[in-house]
């Protein structure tokens, strides 16, 4: 019998070794998932499967197998709670009797994320938004107990690409969220009622959509709807490396029944043409950041009134002289304490205009602080 060379067996040996260091290095790849303080839906945690990276006390609720031969077959269990104080020195800039206001802003939601396989998903998410202290009470402020999200996705390959499609109550934004928008700034987030259509193929996205907004109230539990009377929806493309940056376009349709103005009332209707291009080079990736900000406000006519969120108008400032409003000044800063807990701290000064002197207003100032929880 013919024995094998030394260089044989020692080229053998080599490949041995390399097989199991690529196996190790895949192996040490697998990293435990990050909070998504964004979208909690979007996390994916059957990465647990693997129970080395199952360190914390309650990871056997992130990851509850189900009886399937599936690490992709999972229920997760999470929890979200959001404390922010806010002081304001002159809300609606001290028109109409407004004085300074502080208060805290109480945000506490959880969720059930059940994944039979790795095409289906099964999201729902209850919340209970509070204000306490806060003198004045709008929509967006308080949401005692109610259903914030419940959705089915599916997911799987269409086309050469990867199609992904949600019906039920869910979170959708674009862009700088100007106009559609998940609206984490106040308490409570803006959820829809909507169908969704995705796909994408490497450098494309085109998306479809039609939605019903879902509408809040705070007097009873489970009191939120939406309805026929407020729709939005439309198509959109995105192209990825189009020279530095992205290209993206859509149209919208907005329908609102019964819309009520200063100085008229009836059916609104608008068409929505969007074009957008940006993009970014040599970025960071740290756990802090921080925003320096200025903006300058007119109003379109001085027949209109200036308006304060949620699009409430400024008594007296309808008819005014003056168009303009006034310029603001803004700081924040974001600080990822531990990947779970996340502290921020901002501040906004508005020096007013003409439009809000002759009202009787002044500058107004204001402080947020906010701690951010997620398990």
């Amino acid at each position: 019998m013919r024995r094998p060379r030394a260089g044989v067996l020692a080229a053998v040996g080599v490949l041995i070794a390399a097989a199991t260091a690529i196996t190790a290095a895949q192996e040490d790849e697998a990293v435990r998932p990050k909070i998504n303080f964004s979208y909690r839906w979007q996390e994916d945690w059957s990465a647990l499967a693997d129970p080395r990276l199952r360190t914390e006390p309650l990871d056997r609720l992130k990851y509850i197998p189900l009886p399937f031969d599936d690490p992709k077959s999972y229920v997760s269990l999470g929890l979200t709670v959001r404390e922010r104080f806010e002081l304001n020195d002159a809300p609606s800039f001290g028109i109409a009797g407004n004085k300074s206001d502080s208060y805290l802003l109480d945000r506490l939601q959880w969720h059930v994320d059940v994944r039979p396989n790795a095409h289906w998903q099964i999201f729902v998410q209850f919340e209970d938004v509070r204000a306490p202290g806060k003198a004045v009470i709008t929509p967006v402020d308080e949401n005692p107990l109610d259903l914030r999200l419940a959705f089915i996705a599916y997911v799987d390959s269409f086309w050469g690409g990867t199609l992904k499609t949600r019906v039920g109550r869910q979170e959708m934004a674009f862009d700088l969220q100007r106009f559609v928008s998940v609206r984490d700034g106040p308490n409570v987030r803006q959820a829809y009622d909507a169908a969704w259509l995705d796909w994408e193929q490497r450098q494309w996205r085109v998306i479809g959509f039609w939605s019903q907004p879902v509408q809040y109230r705070h007097e009873h539990p489970f009191d939120d709807f939406s309805s026929g009377h407020l729709q939005y929806g439309g198509v959109r493309a995105e192209r990825q490396d189009v020279g530095p940056g992205e290209l993206s376009a859509y149209y919208s349709r907005f329908i609102r029944d019964s819309a009520r103005f200063l100085d008229a009332r009836g059916d609104e209707r608008r068409h929505n043409l969007d074009m957008r291009y940006a993009g970014a080079r040599g970025g960071f990736d740290w756990a802090l950041e921080a925003m320096a900000a200025a903006g300058l406000q007119w109003r379109e006519t001085t027949a209109d009134a200036v308006y304060v969120q949620p699009n409430t108008p400024v008594p007296g400032t309808a008819g005014t002289a003056g168009r303009w409003s006034g310029v603001y000044t803004q700081f924040r800063a974001d600080w990822e304490v531990m990947p779970s807990l996340i502290a921020a701290v901002e501040a906004v000064r508005f020096q007013i205009g003409d439009a809000l002197r002759r009202a009787g207003g002044h500058d107004s100032t204001y402080l947020g602080v906010e701690l951010k929880y997620g398990w």
